[in-house]
């Protein structure tokens, strides 16, 4: 009898602090030994994720006893608000199949571009997304949003660009910085917020019935791509933008719960911030790494997937909307064998064997 064909564990890469190590090589994996999950923004770059989400939402979220506090800015909190349905298989297969399938006019207004992520949240969530995400017996949901001050709380392009710009610059200074024309806005589906950050100025608001759609739109509302969130309810008055802008992938450093993190994420370097980006001497190095697994796809698979790149914004510019889509679609049908790679870490309980340690 011919044997089993086994996916090869060198589509992924498995990263894992100490702590995280530790737990692991002496327990095993299990799922209420994990506390948190991340999900960092990155638009089209989700599209190599939704297999891995779903092997999440059997391993990491279906059998677990505790509270699992879930993390996401941008399109990390739109992918917990499908792990966070009943049916989170079908959930993340509405949201993959609607945001591969959107199409836009060559250049599209911010106006265009809110009501289309608008109606992929909605694809995404159903007739009962809110009060199911929000109902959820073990998945705590935290939106991150960035709220605009001082020059960058405009809808004006040019003075939006400026304000940016000057951003940026005082952010290659230093990361506190931001705090000139941000602050972070936590929206927390939790009774109490179960993360705490000392780097920016931070509030804290629950997320309800009332707010949970434009809180979460808001947290992917990329600046000048989109148009800002108004005044939440529940909130602080003001423009909020995309959560990403203060935590791109976070920066490691705030207060978690106790527990592993896990973190699945598109790529092995780890930036802080939106505008940290472009400086790659920038990067998370936060006490949280030490209780992370990290699991990405690795290089190998990278360079298997159309152009060797994982999707990104630059793609609806780069491609036409029909060349667009074939690419992605390859890349939804490769990003299956991610799913497989974890399922086989699970199922030989080898997620120890595999891990990596963080570099530097």
């Amino acid at each position: 009898m011919a044997s089993k064909t086994r996916t090869t564990p060198s589509m992924l890469t498995v990263r894992a602090g100490s702590e995280a190590r530790a737990t692991l090589m002496r327990e095993g994996f299990r799922a209420d030994s994990f506390s948190t999950l991340l999900g960092a923004s990155g638009g089209p770059k989700w599209l190599v994720l939704p297999s891995i989400d779903r092997v999440l939402a059997r391993r990491l979220i279906g059998p677990r006893s505790r509270p699992l506090h879930a993390l996401g800015t941008s399109i990390g909190a739109f992918r917990h608000a499908a792990l966070a349905q009943p049916d989170a298989i079908s959930a993340i297969d509405r949201f993959e199949h609607v945001y591969a399938a959107q199409v836009y006019r060559r250049k599209p207004t911010p106006a265009e571009v809110t009501q289309e992520s608008r109606r992929i949240l909605g694809v995404l969530l159903g007739a009962d997304g809110v009060r199911n995400a929000l109902g959820h017996p073990t998945l705590r949901l935290h939106v991150g949003v960035a709220r605009s001050h001082g020059l960058s709380a405009t809808e004006r392009p040019a003075v939006l660009a400026s304000a940016l710009a000057l951003t940026a610059t005082a952010n290659a200074v230093s990361r506190r910085l931001l705090r000139l024309a941000f602050d972070r806005v936590v929206f927390h589906g939790s009774q109490k917020p179960a993360f705490h950050f000392d780097d920016l100025p931070t509030c804290n608001v629950a997320l309800n019935s009332t707010n949970f759609e434009d809180a979460t739109l808001a947290s992917g509302s990329i600046p000048l791509v989109m148009q800002a969130i108004r005044d939440l309810p529940g909130a602080p008055r003001g423009f909020y933008r995309d959560g990403g802008v203060t935590d791109y992938h976070f920066a490691m450093d705030f207060v978690a719960p106790p527990g592993l993190i896990f973190y699945p994420h598109f790529s092995n370097h780890i930036v802080p911030g939106w505008f940290d980006k472009m400086l790659r001497w920038r990067h998370a190095h936060g006490p949280l790494l030490a209780r992370t697994v990290l699991v990405t796809p690795s290089h190998e698979f990278i360079a298997s997937l159309p152009g060797g790149k994982i999707p990104d914004r630059s793609d609806f510019q780069v491609f036409s909307t029909s060349e667009r889509q074939r690419r992605w679609e390859k890349v939804r049908d490769s990003s299956r064998r991610l799913g497989d790679a974890l399922e086989e870490l699970f199922e030989g309980n080898r997620l120890a064997e595999a891990a990596l340690p963080f570099r530097g």
